[in-house]
Formats: structure tokens, sequence, C-alpha cells
């Protein structure tokens, strides 16, 4: 997942599904964004990202995150 700020990347988030976990593996931000929390905002919007995926019907077994 990529994540920009006024088109600026300024963080990374590396997640992998597989057939029953959502995992996420690693987020790397700009340290001059830090105040931002960038990690904190990337774990919700894994968190959205898994739920559209399940409303959709793409992950009808996904049972971990």
């Amino acid at each position: 997942m990529y994540h920009r700020i006024d088109g600026k990347l300024v963080a990374v988030t590396v997640i992998d599904i597989v057939k029953r976990v959502f995992t996420s593996d690693y987020c790397i931000w700009d340290p001059d964004y830090a105040f931002l929390s960038l990690g904190v905002v990337s774990a919700i919007r894994e968190f959205e990202y898994m739920k559209l995926l399940r409303e959709k019907g793409y992950l009808p077994n996904l049972t971990h995150y």
C-alpha cells in the first residue's frame, strides 16, 4: 500500500494476503511525517481494505488479521 500526501509518497506498507490470513509485514515512513503516526494510519487503512475485500467476497475464508 502506498500512502501519499498531496502527491508526495510518505509511507509504504507491505502486506501479505494468503488463503486465510491477512498479514501486515512492515510499514516504512518518511521521518519528516512521524508526527502523523503513519503506522497507526496504515493499520487503520489495512483494516478498511480487509473489510472491503471481505464485503466484495474476495476473501470468504479469511479468519485472521
